[in-house]
C-alpha cells in the first residue's frame, strides 16, 4: 500500500511520466505519514482512547534532508502488509 500510495501521489500530480526527483518522493513519504497519522488519531478517537499520533517530528526531519534511508525504502517498497488502511465501512 505504501508504494502504490506514493505511486498515486505522484500519478495525481501528473509527475510519473517524469522520473521523480528526490523532493518530489520526501513530500510522498511526509503526505503519506501525515495520512497514517490522521487516520490512527480518528480511530482512536471513534474508540474513546487517549492516545494519539503526531507525526510532525518525522515529517520536520525527512524535509530537512534527514533520515532519507527511510524516504527511499518506502519508495522502493513493493509491498503493503504491516501498513495501517482506511476501512472501507
Amino acid at each position: 500500500m505504501a508504494a502504490q500510495a506514493a505511486r498515486n501521489h505522484l500519478i495525481k500530480n501528473d509527475i510519473l511520466h517524469q522520473s521523480p526527483t528526490p523532493e518530489m518522493l520526501v513530500e510522498s513519504y511526509a503526505s503519506h505519514l501525515e495520512q497514517i497519522a490522521a487516520v490512527f488519531n480518528k480511530h482512536s478517537r471513534d474508540l474513546g482512547l487517549g492516545v494519539r499520533l503526531d507525526a510532525s517530528g518525522a515529517v520536520a526531519a525527512v524535509r530537512a534532508k534527514n533520515n532519507y534511508g527511510r524516504v527511499t525504502r518506502f519508495a522502493d517498497r513493493s509491498d503493503d502488509s504491516g501498513v495501517l488502511m482506511i476501512p472501507n465501512s
